[in-house]
């Protein structure tokens, strides 16, 4: 500033100073100009400028003991200017920054790093995040993506380490069990040795459609049965009530094949090896006024009958007390029955038999 004299000059203020106002003051005659006035805390190099208005001459610096503000009127712009040397934008650098009170951000936020304690999320795009603990509320399952199943994989085997899924199924360990959910059904294991399982199958020389439920035992388990508890039991070793066996495994008691430990019941006929046509019934014949049990001709035209000490031998429609015939031919003993008749009536042959 040619022509103009320049003054500085550093004041030291009490510690428990206010205000602070700067006067300039003329004694005597002549003029004294005073140009681009500066009071501030900073001091600033020779040259140097902070504009203000021209008509602000009432610009007032506070001090208080743990802060400061300017009050400049109508300085808006160079008091950000001076912040941030530029007016686009606000550069805040230091170690430690605190921001107290409610804090709105207009626009998008960058941050490299964050340490949020709580936060309330309207929308959120997240690229990658490592989350220690998340509670979720209401997930929406169909919006997730990547890989899914080895997700629901890894977590399902490591939870109680009894449960694992893989390629071909899942396995469920039990202790005692091993339970096998195959693609044709289920497995069971126990001590090593595969025992049997239930599943779908078809039949040989059939379509791909023919197929239906299988109970099967394998190669080296001995029978399969079906059993149940006593009523109003819920603790004891259930009972077999059917069984089957294999020729060198049937228990003393048991046989071979199937075994009924309880009441069967044959409501349809039954078909018997063979050519014959006709089935083999179990039912009921009634006559004599009498309900009897009945086994033989499905269609009840031939069979036995037996009820109240009495066996009864049945021919169509009629009945003949089979029971009877045989104690009579029994108290007869010895008899001689002809084979072959002269013509005068006497017999020719015979035979022996004893009753």
């Amino acid at each position: 500033m040619s022509g103009w004299n320049n003054y500085t000059s550093d004041i030291t203020l009490d510690s428990r100073t206010t205000s602070l106002y700067l006067q300039f003051t003329q004694y005597g005659g002549g003029r004294v100009y005073v140009s681009r006035p500066y009071l501030g805390s900073t001091k600033l190099p020779t040259g140097a400028y902070m504009p203000g208005a021209s008509n602000d001459n009432s610009s007032t610096l506070k001090l208080f003991n743990n802060f400061f503000a300017f009050g400049i009127q109508a300085n808006t712009g160079a008091l950000i200017s001076g912040i941030n040397g530029d007016s686009s934008g606000l550069n805040i650098v230091g170690e430690k920054i605190t921001v107290t009170g409610d804090t709105t951000f207009i626009g998008k936020n960058f941050m490299d790093g964050a340490i949020i304690k709580n936060a309330s999320i309207g929308s959120a795009q997240i690229a990658d995040a490592s989350i220690t603990n998340a509670k979720i509320s209401n997930l929406d399952v169909n919006k997730l993506s990547g890989n899914v199943s080895s997700f629901i994989q890894s977590n399902w085997n490591g939870k109680y380490g009894s449960t694992t899924i893989n390629s071909t199924g899942m396995t469920v360990n039990s202790g005692g069990v091993i339970t096998d959910f195959m693609n044709s059904g289920m497995k069971l294991t126990m001590a090593g040795e595969s025992v049997g399982g239930i599943g779908v199958q078809g039949m040989t020389g059939k379509p791909n459609t023919y197929q239906g439920l299988t109970f099967w035992l394998d190669g080296n388990a001995e029978y399969m049965a079906l059993a149940a508890r006593n009523s109003g039991d819920t603790s004891m070793n259930p009972v077999i009530q059917m069984s089957w066996y294999r020729s060198n495994s049937a228990p003393a008691g048991a046989y071979a094949g199937f075994n009924f430990d309880d009441d069967v019941i044959f409501n349809q006929g039954i078909n018997v090896p063979g050519v014959a046509k006709e089935k083999l019934g179990f039912t009921t014949k009634t006559f004599n006024g009498f309900n009897y049990p009945y086994f033989g001709d499905s269609r009840l035209q031939a069979g036995l009958a037996y009820g109240s000490g009495y066996t009864y031998l049945i021919s169509g429609t009629t009945y003949y007390n089979l029971t009877r015939v045989i104690k009579a031919l029994d108290s007869l003993g010895a008899v001689k029955i002809p084979s072959e008749i002269n013509s005068d009536g006497t017999d020719k042959k015979w035979f022996n038999v004893t009753l």
